[in-house]
């Protein structure tokens, strides 16, 4: 899916099987120079804000993302006329965005490997019941109550 926004800047939104690619251009007399191209991988994504385009103000797509063990923002303008191409694109990065927020195998896996060794910790004595019990339900997100 490729959009391409025209005002308040040129920028070209492309959302393939496995990246979002965010091209921003600048018109220079007869000629497009390529400004900035950022490249996300779709399982990077963590959140989206999303704001309509009105008659008197832009509209704002922010989306998020994580990379190098840091967090990054790419904040993309649009005018009205642009919003309505932009609705199968916002719909396609929620449903990414929820996609990545579930847990995987591998993070069951790992937290049942993590309870196993807070176990042995209490076998061992080094770790209390109540420490224990407080560190697996943590794990687990159950309530304390």
């Amino acid at each position: 899916m490729k959009v391409v926004i025209k005002q308040p800047a040129l920028v070209s939104v492309i959302l393939d099987d496995t990246q979002l690619t965010i091209q921003e251009t600048t018109k220079r007399r007869f000629r497009r120079d390529l400004v900035a191209e950022t490249v996300i991988s779709r399982q990077a994504l963590t959140e989206m804000t999303f704001t309509e385009a009105t008659a008197g103000s832009v509209g704002v797509l922010n989306l998020s993302y994580e990379r190098d063990a840091a967090y990054h923002t790419v904040k993309i303008e649009f005018e009205a006329q642009d919003g309505a191409f932009l609705a199968p694109l916002h719909q396609a990065l929620a449903a990414q965005i929820t996609a990545n927020g579930q847990l995987g195998e591998d993070d069951y896996v790992a937290n049942a490997k993590l309870i196993t060794d807070y176990f042995k910790m209490y076998q061992d004595g080094v770790l209390s019941k109540a420490d224990f019990e407080a560190k697996k339900r943590a794990i687990l997100h159950l309530d304390l109550e």
